[in-house]
């Protein structure tokens, strides 16, 4: 069977990309989508932001904001602070995602899950799922993460629910903001949006379908792994071996 050659979440010009949460992981992600909208030189491009949270003192030493953001709306920091910087067009909603589903979500190509909340993320795959959107999400504890891809209409399978099942069952997650100080250590969000954006980048890369990395674990030790599409596809038929022998 001859293998295609494929590229996901292609950005075109005027599209949307939507970061989604942005606290210790967006706020630091948000640089870096902005750099690479002036580097792909898509200035039609907006780059959404959304979070119903404001500037806390306690947001200071792991997310992007300084003290005279303290009692601004996160999402409204970001968007006018890269507009200002980059001269890229932004848009932000200070409201939960379930109002950004239905002011601004059909409008945007590509969703980007930053959020420590489990039932936020479960509204983001079905929304990318229903509505047919590249969702790439990214998640982590104290000292590792991963970052997955979790939904493309390009993939028959959702590498998100077979790689990280227990991420859509859970009942309950601590907020980071909300957590103890000492909770996580301090270089992980860092990494998880480095990785997040290094997923979104590997992504727009033509490559052999079976060799598109679906997924990446990391931690702060310096320890790193990839899933492929090819290896989650040998996933699912394992579980479907597994079931059959029942």
């Amino acid at each position: 069977m001859r293998e295609t050659r494929t590229q996901f979440f292609n950005c075109p010009k005027a599209n949307r990309v939507a970061i989604i949460g942005c606290g210790g992981t967006g706020s630091l992600l948000a640089p870096m989508v902005a750099r690479d909208i002036v580097r792909m030189e898509t200035m039609g491009s907006i780059l959404v932001f959304v979070d119903p949270d404001i500037v806390e003192e306690k947001n200071l030493v792991r997310q992007n904001f300084v003290r005279g953001d303290l009692g601004k709306y996160k999402a409204q920091v970001l968007a006018e602070r890269y507009s200002r910087i980059f001269g890229i067009r932004t848009v932000y909603l200070s409201k939960k995602f379930d109002d950004f589903v239905r002011a601004e979500f059909l409008s945007c190509g590509v969703i980007l899950g930053c959020v420590d909340n489990l039932q936020t993320r479960r509204e983001m795959l079905s929304a990318s799922k229903t509505y047919e959107k590249e969702y790439l999400d990214v998640g982590n504890e104290r000292e590792a993460g991963q970052a997955v891809i979790g939904y493309s209409r390009y993939l028959s399978f959702c590498p998100m629910e077979i790689l990280y099942p227990d991420v859509l069952t859970q009942d309950k997650q601590t907020s980071c903001a909300d957590a103890p100080a000492n909770a996580q250590n301090l270089p992980i969000n860092i990494l998880s949006a480095t990785f997040l954006f290094t997923l979104l980048s590997l992504a727009r890369e033509k490559v052999e379908e079976k060799d598109t990395i679906v997924a990446i674990n990391y931690n702060v030790f310096g320890r790193t792994s990839v899933v492929t599409y090819a290896e989650l596809i040998n996933i699912v038929k394992g579980k479907e071996e597994t079931i059959e022998r029942r």
